[in-house]
């Protein structure tokens, strides 16, 4: 059985913790590095003139393939 879907949430809401521990969640960004040794992608998406960056581990999705 498949969990529910994720409750979306902005990368700057993320970014500011108010988004439950251990929840899943959706949110969105531009992928600026992927860092295939330690499974992380860090995305980041702008908000007003402030830059927000959000860090996903990609452990449960290897191999993982960003385009």
């Amino acid at each position: 059985m498949l969990p529910k879907p994720g409750i979306y949430y902005f990368p700057w809401e993320v970014s500011a913790g108010q988004v439950p521990d251990g929840g899943i969640l959706r949110t969105y960004g531009r992928l600026c590095l992927y860092d295939v040794t330690q499974s992380r992608v860090t995305l980041r998406a702008q908000h007003g003139s402030d830059q927000h960056q959000v860090l996903v581990c990609t452990e449960l999705v290897e191999p993982f393939q960003p385009q």
